[in-house]
């Protein structure tokens, strides 16, 4: 809002909508209440039109995502055929700039390894070691052609979830967002499952040692973003605990996989407190079944090092 009307060059406009995919209409932005006390737009309607939520689309046909080619597809298409034939048909000398410049990169792509002109990033995420475990052919093709990820409601559910295990630690608890529990799977929990749930945990009356701590950890020439939801005191050390609201494993070779980001959030915090690392548990608390997972096997830093070594050519 504040960058908005402070870059508009003379207007601006504003608007809000009393539904969205709730069951009860929400009440207009605090930002347009601070510009109608303010005189700066017309009294704000106090009710929707119709107190019956919208009708939502059950199949829109969207693309996702959208054609980033739109209208031009047809002649990028058609042309970027006429260039194959052209090569199919033997060497030639192409007739104009542009078409010697097209002539020139499918030559380079066709003479470059699958995979070789790709630099894999120096900060990665904690997170994604698992996929780049699992299958790391996949992120490099992630890496070549970059998607936009799909927003889904889960995981919207998720980070409020988190936020409110974060703000419940901070003794400031704030209005979790509503209307969401319409689009849950048919096993899901709602949120105020979830929230029961871990209220009910043995976590939930801890004095964390850490919450929401970001950790950088150096591994096979990369940067390993580590973002620690909890730490808590154990009986036999630090105990790193990170909240799960999805289902859990139980095949053996993805809880292998997911144990990689615990591993390096363990070996962050062993780092940055000068703690042994063995002294250090490493767990996912998933709020579906209110269950604790700690793998049996957690990988030391040598262990990650060697194998993301492999992985990454570091």
């Amino acid at each position: 809002m504040y960058v908005a009307i402070t870059r508009a060059k003379h207007r601006v406009m504003l608007s809000g909508s009393f539904w969205a995919h709730q069951t009860t209409p929400r009440a207009p932005s605090e930002f347009l209440r601070e510009c109608e006390g303010q005189g700066l737009i017309d009294t704000l309607p106090a009710h929707p039109e119709s107190e019956t939520p919208p009708e939502r689309e059950t199949d829109t046909g969207r693309l996702w995502p959208g054609d980033p080619l739109g209208s031009r597809r047809t002649i990028v298409e058609r042309s970027a055929e006429a260039v194959r034939e052209a090569i199919l048909a033997g060497p030639q000398e192409p007739q104009t700039p542009q078409a010697r410049q097209l002539v020139s990169r499918l030559e380079r792509a066709q003479a470059t390894p699958a995979g070789a002109d790709i630099t894999i990033p120096c900060r990665v995420s904690a997170s994604s070691l698992e996929r780049w475990y699992l299958d790391p052919e996949a992120q490099r093709q992630a890496l070549r052609r970059p998607l936009p990820q799909k927003p889904y409601t889960q995981a919207l559910r998720g980070t409020l979830f988190h936020r409110y295990v974060e703000e419940h630690f901070e003794a400031t608890p704030q209005y979790v967002l509503g209307g969401l529990d319409e689009e849950k799977e048919p096993d899901d929990l709602s949120m105020d499952e979830w929230i029961a749930a871990f209220e009910a945990s043995p976590f939930s009356n801890l004095t964390p040692l850490a919450i929401e701590q970001e950790l950088h950890l150096p591994l096979a020439g990369h940067l390993v973003v580590c973002k620690i939801d909890a730490v808590f005191p154990g009986a036999e050390g630090p105990h790193i605990v990170d909240w799960k609201t999805g289902a859990m494993p139980v095949d053996e070779k993805n809880i292998e996989a997911k144990a990689l980001q615990l591993a390096a959030y363990r070996a962050a915090w062993a780092q940055w407190t000068g703690q042994p690392e063995d002294s250090v548990t490493a767990s996912f608390w998933y709020a579906q079944t209110s269950t604790l997972l700690t793998p049996k096997k957690t990988p030391l830093l040598s262990e990650l090092e060697k194998t993301f070594s492999a992985i990454w050519g570091g």
